[in-house]
C-alpha cells in the first residue's frame, strides 16, 4: 500500500514536470555569435533562460560581399537596439575617397567597406581621375571612358598644360642683297614677328608631342631662327 502511494506521488511529480520548459542559458551570462559580416559577436542570456539578439561592434558593416544586403552596415545597431538614420553610399573602386554614380549604391547606418558617401569620381576604375586633381598626365584614363579621357579633375572639359596656341619662327632672306635672314613668323613676312613660348605651327592634342619654341631670334644667317624643344601635350 506504502509502495502504491510512493508511486502516484512519483507520477504525479513526473507529470507536473512535463510542463515546464528546460532553461537554454543560464540568465545574466554570455554567449558568442556572428555579425553580418561574419565577425565574431555576443549575446546575453535573458532572464527567460534565452538568449537576446546578436550584439556587435558598431563598425561591422559586413564586408564588400555582403554590401548588396539589405541589412548591411544596420545589423548591428538594429540589434543593439540603437535604429539609426540610413545614407547612400556609393562603390569607391580606386580607393581614392571618391565613389562612382556609375556602381550600385547601397542604404547603410555606415559606409561598408569599399563604399564612400559621394559619387563624384568621373573615373572610378583610374586612381589618377578625382575631383580636384592638379597634376598633368600625359597617358590617358585607363579602362573605359563615359567623359573624355583626359578629364583627370573631373570638371567636364580637358585643361592642356602648354595651352594651343602656336606660331611659326622661320627665316626669310633679308633684303639688300646680304646673307642674312629675318627671322619672322613665316605667314606674315614681317621681320621680327617670330613667336617664342608657343607651339610651332600646329599644338598637339592632350598626349601627343610636338616642337615647342623657346626662343625666335630677329635676324640669323640660317632660316632656322627658332629654339625648339620637343614636348608631350600634358591634360586635366
Amino acid at each position: 500500500m506504502i509502495a502504491l502511494r510512493m508511486g502516484w506521488v512519483g507520477l504525479v511529480v513526473a507529470l507536473a514536470g512535463c510542463g515546464s520548459s528546460v532553461p537554454k542559458c543560464t540568465p545574466g551570462t554570455s554567449g558568442s555569435c556572428f555579425c553580418p559580416s561574419g565577425a565574431a559577436g555576443a549575446q546575453t542570456c535573458n532572464r527567460n533562460g534565452e538568449f537576446d539578439s546578436c550584439f556587435c561592434a558598431a563598425t561591422d558593416a559586413g564586408s564588400a560581399t555582403d554590401a548588396g544586403r539589405p541589412d548591411a552596415g544596420t545589423m548591428s545597431q538594429v540589434d543593439a537596439g540603437q535604429p539609426c538614420s540610413q545614407s547612400q553610399f556609393w562603390p569607391d573602386t580606386d580607393n581614392d575617397g571618391f565613389g562612382s554614380s556609375l556602381g550600385p549604391s547601397v542604404m547603410a547606418c555606415t559606409a561598408p567597406v569599399g563604399f564612400v558617401g559621394n559619387s563624384l569620381d568621373c573615373a572610378d576604375q583610374d586612381r589618377r581621375a578625382r575631383p580636384g586633381q592638379a597634376e598633368y598626365q600625359d597617358q590617358p584614363i585607363a579602362g573605359p571612358r563615359v567623359v573624355s579621357p583626359f578629364d583627370f579633375n573631373c570638371d567636364g572639359r580637358e585643361e592642356a598644360r602648354f595651352g594651343s596656341q602656336s606660331g611659326l619662327c622661320i627665316g626669310v632672306r633679308a633684303s639688300g642683297g646680304t646673307s642674312l635672314y629675318d627671322c619672322t613668323d613665316g605667314r606674315t613676312g614681317v621681320a621680327g614677328s617670330g613667336k617664342s613660348g608657343v607651339w610651332s605651327d600646329v599644338a598637339p592634342s592632350c598626349g601627343q608631342t610636338g616642337n615647342w619654341i623657346l626662343s625666335c631670334g630677329v635676324r640669323s644667317s640660317t632660316f632656322q631662327c627658332a629654339t625648339l624643344e620637343q614636348r608631350t601635350q600634358g591634360c586635366r
